[in-house]
């Protein structure tokens, strides 16, 4: 058994790919396997995945037809025989003792992930140059434990776990963790599933407090085009499947006693993240005027839309409850209390 598997999903990153490659054949930590997975690339990716192969048998190229990067994720997953799991795309790059540094926290602390922090450098800006360097979850990390490196689980951040910094590649995961446990789903919000889905099943988690991987943010990456889609089609499932999704993961965890309120309010971020998403004409047509705070404005568009569709996905009703006005959300049968705000 080698001590970590890296995966990487490939699709037509031929300008990338190279710096990519070479960041991970000249870790610091020898003992790796390289699954990269050629996801129906059509540019001369699969060409630059065979040299580099030919020149290090520790890259193991798997090719299958385009079935987007959570299924080349999978296949990877599943071919994947290291102690730990890293998981790394291929326009992005490592410092080159970064899984040296995971590993051997790992080992020490024997932990089921450890994740790190990062530089984000952003081909948006003028200078092409500008970099950040981001945390996993800044405002969690204000517990001097956890910054210290001491171990711990999503208890210990029960209250923002639905809302973590979910990048899968800045993280390294115990194999027995997430094979045969966890699936990546979708070709949208994939690594934030994943990522949560692990941590709800992990003892103990590692933070390690210095930068090592670099996260290039592309124009024209799949995250970046769909943060600027408008005209989306606005449907139920549009509109119920992210809370599906994560109630799902909840059930499957077996959490839903303990994460209730948690979920009550990913289901309103959720709904006004939707909200933002659509277009102004489709905003204008539906009359919508949701209120980021609460909806409480939501219950007057909805009795004015006489028969509309909205009324089969949402209703609004006001509660007293101990002496205390609250609005009612119901949700394909889900309710959820909120107070109003005065």
């Amino acid at each position: 058994m080698v001590k970590m598997s890296v995966i990487v999903p490939v699709y037509n990153v031929e300008e990338y790919l190279p710096e990519c490659l070479d960041s991970l054949i000249s870790q610091t930590l020898s003992d790796i396997e390289i699954i990269c997975v050629n996801d129906g690339s059509t540019d001369n990716s699969l060409e630059i995945l065979k040299k580099y192969g030919q020149k290090d048998s520790r890259i193991k190229v798997v090719s299958q037809v385009n079935a987007g990067v959570s299924e080349a994720r999978n296949t990877a997953i599943k071919a994947a025989t290291g102690e730990y799991v890293a998981m790394v795309d291929p326009d992005d790059w490592l410092e080159k003792d970064m899984l040296e540094k995971l590993y051997l926290e790992a080992v020490k602390k024997n932990a089921d992930i450890v994740e790190c922090d990062f530089y984000e450098h952003r081909e948006l800006c003028v200078d092409n140059l500008k970099i950040r360097r981001l945390k996993p979850k800044i405002n969690f990390l204000t517990d001097l434990k956890i910054k210290r490196g001491i171990l711990y689980s999503w208890r210990d951040i029960k209250k923002k776990i639905l809302s973590i910094r979910a990048y899968v590649w800045n993280k390294i995961y115990r194999t027995d963790l997430i094979k045969n446990q966890i699936w990546f789903e979708g070709r949208l919000g994939e690594d934030y599933y994943f990522v949560v889905e692990a941590f709800l099943k992990a003892n103990k988690i590692v933070y390690y407090n210095k930068p090592l991987y670099h996260y290039r943010k592309r124009n024209m990456s799949l995250s970046a085009t769909t943060q600027k889609l408008q005209n989306v089609e606005f449907s139920q499932e549009y509109l119920y499947s992210d809370c599906k999704r994560m109630e799902d993961l909840i059930i499957r965890c077996n959490l839903m006693g303990e994460l209730k309120q948690n979920f009550d309010d990913f289901v309103i971020k959720c709904l006004w993240r939707k909200y933002k998403s659509l277009s102004i004409d489709i905003r204008r047509e539906l009359g919508l005027m949701l209120d980021e705070e609460n909806f409480t404005k939501l219950e007057t568009v909805i009795q004015n839309k006489g028969k509309s569709f909205l009324q089969t996905v949402l209703s609004v009703s006001t509660e007293i409850v101990a002496g205390i006005t609250y609005k009612k959300l119901t949700i394909f049968g889900y309710s959820f209390l909120y107070k109003v705000s005065h």
